[in-house]
């Protein structure tokens, strides 16, 4: 019963992660460890990502099913061992790769290359996004954006008041975004706002 707490709070500090009723340890986990065993899956990582990367910079390799028996062979050990690093960087491979076979990962599974590679090359560079995202902070943030909608939801709607410009706004389409980037002004999303301003460039008329 104390292992099953002890599983739990790594679980919920995301040292430990649970796939088919198995635990893991996921790159979060293997970052904290840092044991040689850690280190060496995280540098197969390291080593995917680098071929990931080759393979979508090649547009005769980019739509090439990269197989895990592959990867095994570019890893240099059996595709079982493979399939347990595999694993532990599932949430890495999941993020890099532009699309993967429902059984992945598996011993006929394979993955496409994405751009977002170039975002992360490394483990350490997704680690470190993994640890932004999941920061007091962020989290913080996402309750105080959730708190707002439930609130824009369930009060009265307020009036909000357009610049007179807005009015004369062509097309009609541009004016309906417009307006909806100034509610997202009004309720401090700025992210929003920039993705609001982003569509208004595509629709504006030249």
């Amino acid at each position: 019963m104390e292992d099953r707490k002890t599983l739990q709070d790594l679980e919920f500090k995301t040292l430990v992660a649970t796939d088919a009723h198995r635990y893991y340890v996921p790159v979060l986990g293997l970052d904290f460890l840092q044991n040689d065993l850690s280190r060496r899956i995280l540098d197969l990582g390291d080593k995917l990502a680098q071929e990931l990367k080759r393979r979508f910079s090649d547009a005769a390799l980019r739509t090439e099913q990269f197989r895990v028996v592959e990867i095994a062979t570019y890893f240099g050990i059996d595709v079982d061992e493979c399939l347990l690093v595999l694993l532990h960087l599932k949430e890495a491979v999941e993020n890099w790769s532009g699309g993967r076979s429902s059984d992945w990962p598996s011993k006929d599974a394979w993955i496409l290359p994405s751009e977002r590679i170039f975002d992360w090359p490394t483990t350490a560079d997704f680690i470190h996004q993994l640890k932004e995202w999941r920061s007091p902070a962020r989290q913080q943030m996402k309750q105080n954006l959730l708190a707002r909608l439930e609130g824009q939801t369930h009060n009265a709607p307020e009036t909000l008041t357009v610049p007179p410009w807005h009015r004369d706004l062509r097309p009609r389409s541009l004016q309906a975004l417009f307006g909806e980037i100034h509610r997202a002004k009004h309720m401090g999303c700025p992210a929003l706002v920039v993705l609001g301003l982003r569509a208004a460039l595509v629709l504006a008329p030249e």
